[in-house]
Parts: C-alpha cells; structure tokens; sequence
C-alpha cells in the first residue's frame, strides 16, 4: 500500500509535463491578484482550527449520503467546514455555508459554481489553479503553493510573489487534508465523500450511472470498508494511497465519517462525532505556541524607522531593531 519514491517522482514529473504550460499560464494571472493586495496571506489564518473540529467535503458519492447529517448539526454545534471545490455548490443547495472552500486544478472553472455565493467564506487557491475563481470570488482569498520532489515550487513561487507552501498533496481532497492538518492545525478532521472509489454515482448528486466510466475510466477493482466492490482509477488509487501514507505520517486526528471508501484510515461516525463536537478553549501554551509560529520578523535599519513600524501598527512586540508583527487576524482570534 505504501508509495514507492519512485512512483511520488514520477507522478510529480508526469503532472509537470502534461500541465506545465497552463500553470504557468494561471500563475501569472493569480500573480496579478496578489499585486494587486486582494489575497490575505495564509499565515493571518494559520492555527485557525486548533482546538476545533473541521468537515472535509469531497465529491464522492458518500457525500450525498453525508449532506442531511451536516446541515444538522451545522449552528447547532461548533464546527467548521472546508468544501473541495464544487461540493461548494451543493452545500449552498442546502442551505449550508462552508468557512472555506479549496480550489486546487488548473481547469476547473468556476461554472460549476456560477450563482454561488462567495460572501464571507475564504478561497484557498493554489497559485496554478484557474485564476476564474479567484477573479469571481467575494469573500478573502488566501494562496499556497505546492511543494513537491522535483522543486517545481521555486518556478511558482517566482512566477506569484507567493512564498507560502504545502506539501503537494496529488489532488484537491488531498490538499484540503494537508491544510485542515498543516496549516489550521484542526484537532479533529472528518472527512465525507472521500471515496476513491465508485460503485454506480461517480460523483454526488449525479444521476449519471457510471456504466459508461467503467469502460475509459475503471483501471481496477478494490473493495471498500462496506466490503463492497468497486470500481477506481489509476488516478484515485493513487491519491487513495498518498493520503493513506500522509496520515501515518503526519500522525493527526483524521477521520473517515463514512464507511463507502477504500481509505487506509481509522472510521469515527459522522453524525455522532458531530453532535458532541466543541470548540475547545486554547491554553495559554497553546496562545504562545500560535504568536510564535505566526509572527511576521521584519529588521528596521535605524530607531526612527523602528518607531514608525510601531506606530502604523500598535499590535508588535519591540525588540532592539526586530519588529515581530502578529498579523491582526491572529489577534483578534486571541483577543490580544
């Protein structure tokens, strides 16, 4: 089950060769949007899930299932919820705003959420990924950049300004993992609609039976932890196997809330987890652990220009020469 180096290397060059041309092509124009001061920096919302729980919504068939449980619980309880791309949509369907959405390809245009209603729900964007939805997009947007073996980071980073990074993850699902773990640092992460697999939908709420797919999409058979057969792609499989590893890893709370999946992972009920869900209070480590990691160093060359620092910004901590500035979101989130 484990992923050979050789196959995370050659999943990574493969990916670069094929997508290349339009990456660059997307980096540039979201390049525009950074210039421009419309992004917030994605360290101003870094350990924003501590002590919290988050719902990772993907667009497997097991989403469907799942939705009915969400809106539930959603206001009634503390929890947040971070929708992988188009599953946006159907959240909005009923009646569900998620705190963030991810949007990690290079071709997913933002038609398949036209009419969405972006306001007050941060975009996380890869810096490669179609600039549409950044340019049609209400609420805050935050950027990353994905870190993989074969340093095609530097390009990106060079190409956006953006030099805030995540482990490249193989696919959007993934990504929103890495993020919900790396960055928010939730104390618990469900996820729902994580398949890696189908059996008759391919996707949530599609009424396309996925006989067709079966014939240009179906590389191979496995079975999911219903003990059902099911159909997967070379693709899947192998994001399947690359989260499945992350999550030894990374050695975090990640949850699977429904069973119809072929993840190597440990199964929490979703509905149950999320009716005792909380947001727990931080401990004073914990506050200091955030300042710390959080805090912007900048080096000002004489006291004049240390003090003018200090003036256009009250909320910093004074040090000879250093200004180590909290960005105002971490602030008021701790009431500092």
């Amino acid at each position: 089950m484990i992923l050979s180096e050789e196959e995370v290397l050659q999943q990574s060059r493969t990916a670069f060769k094929q997508w290349e041309d339009l990456w660059r092509t997307n980096c540039t124009k979201n390049a525009e949007i950074i210039k421009s001061g419309r992004a917030i920096p994605l360290r101003s919302i870094a350990y924003s899930g501590m002590g919290k729980t988050v719902v990772c919504t993907a667009m497997g068939a097991s989403f469907q299932d799942d939705i009915h449980i969400i809106k539930k619980y959603r206001g009634k309880r503390d929890f947040d919820i971070i929708a992988v791309d188009k599953s946006a949509m159907h959240l909005q369907d009923h009646g569900i705003k998620p705190d963030y959405v991810i949007i990690a390809d290079a071709s997913i245009g933002y038609k398949w959420i036209d009419g969405y209603d972006s306001t007050g729900v941060t975009l996380l964007a890869n810096v490669n990924s179609n600039p549409e939805w950044a340019l049609n997009w209400k609420g805050p947007i935050a950027y990353f950049v994905n870190k993989d073996n074969i340093e095609s980071e530097k390009i990106f980073m060079e190409i956006s300004g953006c030099r805030e990074q995540i482990a490249a993850a193989s696919n959007v699902g993934n990504a929103a993992v890495v993020v919900a773990t790396s960055v928010f640092d939730y104390e618990t992460v469900l996820l729902s609609g994580y398949d890696f697999s189908w059996n008759k939908r391919y996707y949530a709420f599609s009424k396309f039976d996925a006989a067709e797919k079966r014939s240009y999409m179906s590389h191979m058979i496995s079975i999911n932890h219903m003990g059902e057969v099911v159909n997967t792609s070379n693709n899947l499989h192998f994001s399947c196997r690359w989260l499945s590893d992350f999550l030894k890893v990374a050695k975090k709370n990640v949850f699977i809330g429904n069973k119809k999946t072929t993840l190597n992972a440990p199964f929490l009920d979703l509905e149950r987890q999320l009716a005792i869900s909380r947001c727990r209070p931080l401990s004073k480590r914990e506050v200091e652990h955030i300042i710390e990691k959080t805090k912007l160093v900048a080096i000002a060359p004489n006291v004049a220009e240390l003090q003018k620092l200090h003036d256009e910004n009250p909320k910093t901590m004074l040090n000879k020469y250093v200004v180590e500035l909290i960005p105002e979101e971490i602030c008021e989130r701790l009431n500092l």
